[in-house]
């Protein structure tokens, strides 16, 4: 079975080459601008302002876009997406259980509670952070913030600043 598949591989190979060399090259109408710069070189993009190099489509872009279309509407698409979905809701669950059994800014960190996570935990809204009033803030939004505080500290003293 091995054999036959890599004959017919090395033929169709072959026959594809063979078809590529004997093809006339046919002669360009358009009339380059003579080169300029250091290495004289033509550059495929060279004569494209920045505008269209930035929206210039790739292939690999289309096939990665196909592809998880693909698996969204597959059954096991679906599968993976409850699955990750179950897994945000634990972990949801598990912040805010430790939020209510008030967990120091230690054990928040130990467990890899992301500030985000936090502010989700506590029902913080983006309407609550609008006041930089400490007495106007709820007790939920200085607490997160303080928890922001603590990990930004940590980070520092990592990076060693």
């Amino acid at each position: 079975m091995f054999k036959p598949g890599l004959i017919l591989l090395f033929a169709l190979s072959l026959l594809v080459s063979i078809d590529a060399i004997a093809a006339p090259a046919a002669r360009s109408a358009v009339k380059l601008p003579a080169l300029s710069g250091k290495s004289g070189k033509r550059s495929l993009r060279g004569f494209m302002t920045s505008d269209e190099t930035a929206t210039e489509e790739r292939g690999t872009a289309e096939v990665t876009q196909k592809l998880k279309a693909m698996l969204s509407t597959s059954k096991l698409g679906q599968k993976l997406a409850a699955l990750k979905q179950a897994r945000i809701e634990k972990r949801e669950a598990f912040v805010k259980k430790l939020l209510e059994d008030k967990a120091d800014y230690k054990t928040l960190f130990k467990n890899k509670v992301t500030v985000e996570e936090v502010y989700n935990g506590l029902h913080i809204s983006a309407a609550d952070t609008l006041f930089g009033n400490p007495l106007l803030m709820s007790a939920n939004l200085i607490k997160a913030k303080g928890y922001s505080r603590f990990v930004w500290r940590i980070e520092q003293r990592r990076r060693g600043f």
